[in-house]
């Protein structure tokens, strides 16, 4: 007001307070983009192993520059937007009544507290929303780890053979790993083992060598089980809705569900002639039953198989089923669930790929060592992946982890801007109404009187923010559908732990400006300005 009497124009004071807001966000850029490089390389490291471009596979990862433009434009553009409407507001306001009052205080308009409170109750729903997003994202995260998979995998080991041309690649779906082969590749050196009967040979004289080991419970050949997934088309003749369908197929040796001790429920499993005679047997689970044999005894039933790109050798011919297990979950990602699955001899499958699965007695890390022998002594030139099955199927929770993790940081950072901007509306309010805080006290009020009725100005509009943020929330639903396993979009404990969290905050925000306003002495306050 000043400023203006002695003849500063409009246009001048508006420039003046753009310059000030651009000085600090230029400054608030500048150690933004510091914090971004920190950030980007960590970013970079926890990427699922899939979802990474081949510029950070190779190490010559970098901030993009037109993001950072991007990113710097844009809080150029937010500097000007959010600070030319104040600066606006300042300049038409009637100099005379600041002039004649000495305090901003009392030019302040109905207007003005309005858009603080509608500040305050923005950043808490947005702040519970980012909040509601993350808890459930971990609730589902935490019910996916302790998920009941039908199948154990503790101190079970997994032997490949590896070639210098294996790729890794996600499946038919996109939703996870396969490691080995595509079509036409091999595991085996072509020009050692030209034939299914030299592969199977070579598979067998390895397992027959590894299940004499002292250390070892039980051994099985496997293609492909945790953490990946192949389709074949089977029919089951006069069953409606069992034609030219495909489902979940794995080739497996005798021992497999001795293995990974997966409960029989009817009939038998392989035997070992089965296995090496390259018998047309299969073992179907619960799921499949239930879906293609419902109300007939499956035992004895033939399905028919086609062949696939997977099990190139197979042909139309009839598989019978000898024996029902329960059912595993099988899947990847966010959405692991029960399905149809039939269970092969490995030595009928035609695939160009297995894995040894080997159940230790006690520590399997002791087995690493002789295992890689039992394949030397058949081969010397095979060089032998051995790790825990454990490992590979940790691949499960890679990408729920990451969402998880980044919606996490996200919704911390909403908190904590949700903390300085009530502590900056709430203390910025203090300072407005100083000389009304000394005349309270002055006319009786006490301390403890003007720090309850600071509080409960934020918490009321926190309240208010709460009461819209929660609704909102629900509609998270449609957002998270695919993102969310195990539990309802609509959580009532998430919302009642964000809603906790929110209050604290706020309420931590809110209390050391009433503090301050508490401590104002009411003399300096009747002079204030």
């Amino acid at each position: 007001a000043i400023r203006a009497a002695i003849g500063a124009g409009r246009v001048r004071l508006v420039r003046q307070l753009l310059i000030e807001g651009l000085l600090l966000a230029c400054g608030g850029a500048f150690l933004g983009i510091l914090l971004a490089w920190d950030l980007f390389k960590l970013v970079v490291s926890i990427l699922p192993p899939w979802d990474v471009y081949s510029e950070l596979k190779t190490g010559t990862s970098a901030m993009n520059g037109w993001v950072l433009l991007f990113a710097v434009g844009i809080s150029l553009a937010s500097t000007l937007l959010f600070g030319l409407a104040p600066a606006v507001l300042a300049v038409k306001r009637d100099l005379l009544a600041p002039l004649k009052g000495g305090s901003w205080g009392n030019s302040e308009t109905r207007g003005h507290h309005r858009l603080r409170n509608l500040l305050v109750v923005s950043e808490v729903v947005l702040s519970l929303l980012l909040l509601t997003g993350a808890g459930l994202l971990f609730r589902s995260f935490w019910t996916l780890r302790h998920l009941k998979l039908g199948y154990n995998i503790d101190n079970v080991l997994q032997a490949e053979t590896k070639l210098p041309h294996e790729v890794s690649h996600g499946n038919a779906e996109g939703t996870g790993r396969i490691t080995g082969t595509v079509q036409g590749e091999e595991t085996l050196p072509q020009e050692r083992y030209k034939t299914l009967e030299q592969k199977n040979q070579f598979h067998l004289a390895v397992l027959r060598r590894v299940r004499s080991l002292s250390g070892v419970a039980s051994a099985t050949y496997v293609w492909p089980w945790v953490n990946r997934v192949v389709w074949v088309p089977i029919e089951a003749p006069g069953q409606p809705g069992a034609d030219s369908q495909e489902v979940w197929t794995h080739s497996v040796g005798d021992g497999f569900f001795t293995t990974f001790k997966i409960p029989l429920l009817q009939g038998r499993t392989f035997s070992e002639d089965e296995i090496y005679l390259g018998r047309p047997v299969m073992v179907v689970n619960r799921a499949f039953v239930d879906k293609y044999l419902a109300g007939v005894n499956p035992l004895g039933r033939q399905i028919n198989l086609k062949k696939s790109v997977w099990f190139p050798q197979l042909k139309v011919a009839a598989y019978e089923i000898v024996g029902v297990v329960a059912n595993t979950v099988q899947a990847i990602g966010f959405h692991p669930e029960v399905k149809p699955q039939i269970f092969l001899p490995f030595t009928v499958s035609g695939s160009w790929w297995s894995m040894l699965c080997i159940r230790a007695k006690g520590n399997p890390a002791t087995l690493t060592k002789p295992v890689r022998n039992a394949f030397s002594s058949i081969d010397k030139e095979l060089p032998v992946d051995i790790a825990p099955v454990r490992d590979d199927f940790e691949y499960w929770y890679v990408e729920p982890r990451f969402v998880m993790g980044m919606l996490t940081g996200f919704a911390l950072l909403g908190m904590m801007l949700l903390c300085v901007g009530v502590y900056g509306v709430l203390s910025y309010a203090v300072t407005r109404r100083t000389q009304e805080f000394g005349v309270r006290m002055a006319l009786g009020a006490r301390a403890s009187d003007v720090r309850r009725m600071v509080m409960l100005w934020g918490l009321r509009w926190l309240a208010i923010g709460i009461g819209i943020g929660v609704p909102a929330s629900i509609g998270l639903e449609k957002v998270l559908r695919n993102r969310v396993w195990g539990i309802t979009s609509v959580d009532p404990l998430t919302l009642v732990a964000v809603s906790l969290v929110l209050t604290a905050v706020g309420l931590a925000a809110c209390y050391f400006p009433a503090r301050r306003a508490a401590k104002v002495d009411p003399m300096v306050a009747l002079r204030y300005e």
